[in-house]
């Protein structure tokens, strides 16, 4: 006899009838199955970027030169590159309107462009033509960086689906797709920030020193540091984690034993000298431009005042328009709570409004948008979430070990560029380059850190229906694409003077403007 608490089970009785209700249960969990696993696909993230590449390059193509941010500084340096076949610039105090040429750092963007645009010259082509294949070149090499960031991702434990989105959330905001059509050193220095990253995580979490991975992260950090000195801080507190994880933070084991553990290559191989040689003369530049500044200057990147006379470093427009500001303004002092008052009132809001910035130059000067009001609502909801969440989960992540290089080296280099922008704001008395871009190379950890916090949120109140709610998030964030993502905003928002007519692609701007202001609602 069966007891009261055992159910029984009548042989001939008929199972129960799907319900309507389960049927649609089912058919939804299947379709949420399916966009989860389509945004976990590379092709979702191939689509991504291939949507990406066509609108910048669309962008790119039709812009007038010279774009905002400072593209006709940039192509000036690099025309002055092409005159000649080394780095090293020829009497650069003779080249009036770009301040100091002779010490400065952030070159290798410049001279490596110079290569393709003087080729483009040396076939007759106009110099607008030029820019053009310099914008399109750039455009590739920002792309590029999506490689290094997805592994990066993946090697910190992000799932493929968070990853994935999260790129895709970056690459849509308005200001990547602007900044990528410019000719512009940040968009080398993304990829080799990223690469950098990875090969320092990658080095950290190791079990033993690779020394072939150490000399990389040597060289493509010194690489990085020759595009933008602004990485300097990245890259030393890199080495120094490394240093202190290998050999300060041994696990018990001697100093001796971890030297005795390094993998040295197998074969000294054509592909490894090469690899010393180039590496070797990669550190020698470095070497010579930022020690011998330390040397000579006592700072990596010396003012243009320290260098050159005051009438030679006026002819360069920025360091003209520092020394105008701060003789009009008295410095404030750099206390907490100016600092403070600085933080909350003007860095953050101007880094988050201006992720949907971009403009362009016209015969009247510079014309400046921020886009649809929907984009700018998105952004700005978006933006102080994630801030938030990245806040929340701060301590959690640098407890592991492979977010501790991407933590610390990701806070020093906020403190410096923060720094650096309050301390310009107090001598000039206006903010200068609070600029989102000089954190690109973040934003989409910082996205992916936000999507993790909202995945286990998601599991832990909602377990059973964590697929539906991940597929719901992923429609909503493709659907906000559309209102203004990508290229979208700029088409929608560009003034005919925007456009340079003369170029072949610029027939297609009225019907992608028109298609554009379509789309976004509002």
């Amino acid at each position: 006899m069966p007891s009261r608490m055992q159910k029984t089970i009548d042989p001939l009785s008929t199972p129960r009838r799907a319900t309507s209700l389960d049927r649609v249960s089912g058919v939804v969990g299947a379709a949420s199955d399916g966009i989860v696993r389509a945004v976990s696909s590379v092709w979702f993230l191939v689509a991504v970027v291939v949507v990406f590449i066509v609108g910048a390059s669309l962008m790119a193509v039709m812009q007038n030169y010279p774009t905002v941010y400072d593209e006709d500084y940039h192509v000036g340096i690099i025309q002055i590159y092409a005159g000649q076949v080394s780095p090293f610039i020829e009497n650069a105090s003779s080249y009036l309107g770009f301040g100091d040429l002779d010490r400065f750092g952030s070159f290798l963007y410049h001279w490596l462009m110079s290569f393709p645009l003087r080729a483009v010259d040396g076939l007759g082509f106009s110099l607008f033509t030029q820019v053009v294949v310099v914008r399109l070149l750039s455009v590739a090499l920002f792309a590029s960086s999506v490689i290094w960031t997805r592994a990066l991702l993946l090697h910190l434990g992000v799932s493929r689906f968070v990853s994935h989105l999260a790129i895709a959330v970056f690459l849509a905001l308005p200001l990547t797709s602007a900044v990528a059509s410019t000719v512009n050193y940040d968009n080398l220095a993304q990829p080799l920030g990223a690469a950098f990253l990875l090969l320092v995580v990658r080095a950290y979490t190791a079990d033993r020193i690779v020394a072939g991975r150490w000399w990389a992260v040597l060289v493509v950090g010194a690489l990085a540091c020759l595009t933008k000195f602004t990485f300097l801080p990245i890259f030393a507190v890199s080495l120094v984690l490394l240093v202190l994880r290998r050999f300060v933070w041994r696990e018990g084991r001697s100093i001796g034993d971890v030297w005795r553990s390094i993998q040295w290559p197998r074969r000294r191989s054509v592909i490894v000298w090469a690899s010393i040689v180039a590496g070797a003369l990669v550190g020698a530049v470095f070497a010579e431009r930022y020690l011998g500044n330390v040397i000579l200057f006592g700072s990596p990147a010396p003012d243009c005042g320290e260098i050159h006379s005051d009438a030679y470093c006026s002819t360069y427009s920025v360091w003209e328009r520092n020394e105008r500001l701060e003789a009009s303004h008295d410095a404030d002092p750099l206390t907490v709570p100016r600092a403070i008052a600085f933080l909350s009132n003007v860095w953050i809001v101007q880094m988050v409004i201006r992720l949907s910035f971009f403009g362009a130059t016209t015969v009247t000067g510079r014309e400046f948008t921020q886009g649809p009001v929907i984009v700018q609502q998105f952004i700005l909801i978006g933006s102080y979430t994630v801030l938030v969440l990245a806040a929340v989960v701060l301590v959690a992540l640098i407890l592991r070990r492979a977010w501790q290089p991407i933590i610390v080296s990701g806070i020093v280099y906020a403190v410096f560029i923060f720094v650096r922008n309050f301390s310009e704001y107090s001598r000039f008395g206006e903010p200068i380059a609070t600029q989102p871009r000089y954190f690109a190379l973040f934003i989409p950890i910082l996205i992916a850190i936000a999507g993790v916090v909202i995945g286990r949120v998601i599991a832990s109140f909602y377990p059973r229906g964590s697929m539906v709610v991940k597929a719901v998030v992923a429609l909503c964030v493709l659907a906000a694409f559309t209102q203004g993502g990508f290229a979208i905003s700029f088409f929608a928002f560009a003034e005919p003077d925007w456009i340079n007519f003369g170029s072949p692609g610029a027939v297609l701007f009225d019907v992608l403007a028109r298609l554009a202001r379509l789309i976004i609602v509002g």
